[in-house]
């Protein structure tokens, strides 16, 4: 009779509705984007696995062979990973200026062997005719002092510490 119903169809958000959205968005990019600008930990995946990999080069050629070796050096910006004692050796450049790049022999469990590897100081890993190195505990690969590569007696490279 004298009723109306008004329709209010109103397809719009509120102020404070827009306010808390942007206030969600705001603070989820701050927390996940510097995940996606900073790329370091997958630079040290990859010279990880580079180093793995010349590695199980030198093993797998040094079998019945003697003198195989797998030298590793630095000029601080770029480190060179090469094998000798073969018809074709391997050779990887990497890119390491971001990372202090250190190796060593380990003489003790849970201790870091690690020093500097720079143009004067080369580590030189020899295996035998079994594909085996002369080290009785390995030889330790370090990135900024954590330990990411081992070289085991047994001539097998591996990611993690040589314990």
């Amino acid at each position: 009779m004298g009723f109306e119903l008004q329709n209010n169809n109103n397809h719009g958000f509120t102020l404070v509705e827009l306010v808390v959205v942007i206030l969600i968005s705001g603070i989820v990019l701050a927390t996940i984007t510097p995940r996606f600008a900073s790329t370091k930990a997958y630079d040290q995946a990859i010279i990880e696995n580079r180093i793995i990999s010349i590695g199980r080069v030198a093993q797998l050629a040094a079998f019945g062979r003697s003198s195989v070796a797998l030298t590793v050096s630095s000029d601080g910006v770029t480190a060179v990973i090469q094998t000798s004692g073969l018809d074709q050796n391997a050779l990887q450049e990497i890119r390491v200026s971001d990372f202090v790049l250190g190796a060593g022999v380990v003489t003790a469990i849970a201790s870091n062997p690690c020093s500097t590897i720079n143009s004067g100081n080369p580590l030189t890993i020899t295996f035998n005719a079994n594909a085996e190195i002369d080290e009785s505990m390995g030889v330790q690969f370090c990135l900024n002092g954590v330990k990411r590569v081992c070289v085991s007696p047994a001539g097998f490279a591996h990611s993690g510490a040589c314990e």
